[in-house]
């Protein structure tokens, strides 16, 4: 199917999470986890100095917060993705070419439904809090927020995702962090999403 591509980026990018977390957990016994001052330091830092990131190829712009580590991933639909604390928390966006007619509602439901199915298969059942319309960049969007869990690790990870139709493009924006500071960062995730243009 056309959503195989998609699909699998956005697992890239929940694997990476899941990684980044499983090393934090790992190492918790030996330096501890970052304090709760710390994560409201870095996310209120994190609105101080602002940069754009800009795809003229993929015909978007985005901002991020100069202390979020950016990454350009190549030969992946993923354009770009920024991580802080290690990845404890992070965001990207992944951008495919899909067929003409294809609609909102039908790349929303292939796209979720093989995300789940796949995240199943690797032992990291997704649990679908909510699904709702939104905007993405001014555009129609699909808005949905899960949570997953995997294999030896007491953290679960919680994702905010944006799903969009932009010309002939799919637009994909997703932010996850672990659920203890998935709200920490709320106001800096606002912020980039307001902040998304398509050009």
């Amino acid at each position: 199917m056309y959503f195989n591509i998609l699909s699998k980026s956005l697992l890239a990018a929940l694997f990476s999470l899941t990684l980044a977390t499983s090393t934090l957990s790992s190492s918790a016994s030996a330096a501890g986890l970052p304090s709760r001052d710390e994560i409201k330091s870095v996310a209120k830092l994190s609105l101080k100095n602002i940069q754009v990131f800009s795809s003229p190829a993929h015909n978007f712009s985005i901002n991020f917060p100069d202390n979020w580590t950016k990454v350009e991933p190549k030969d992946s639909p993923i354009v770009c993705k920024f991580l802080v604390l290690n990845g404890l928390a992070s965001y990207r966006v992944a951008v495919e070419t899909v067929p003409a007619g294809t609609t909102l509602s039908d790349y929303f439901k292939a796209t979720t439904e093989q995300v789940k199915v796949a995240m199943a298969a690797a032992r990291m059942p997704v649990t679908i809090a909510s699904e709702t319309d939104s905007k993405l960049a001014g555009v129609a969007a699909k808005k949905s927020i899960y949570t997953f869990t995997f294999e030896d690790s007491a953290h679960i990870p919680k994702t905010e995702q944006y799903l969009a139709i932009n010309g002939n493009k799919g637009y994909v924006f997703n932010y996850t962090a672990d659920s203890e500071v998935f709200d920490d960062f709320r106001e800096v995730i606002d912020t980039v999403l307001n902040s998304m243009e398509f050009h």
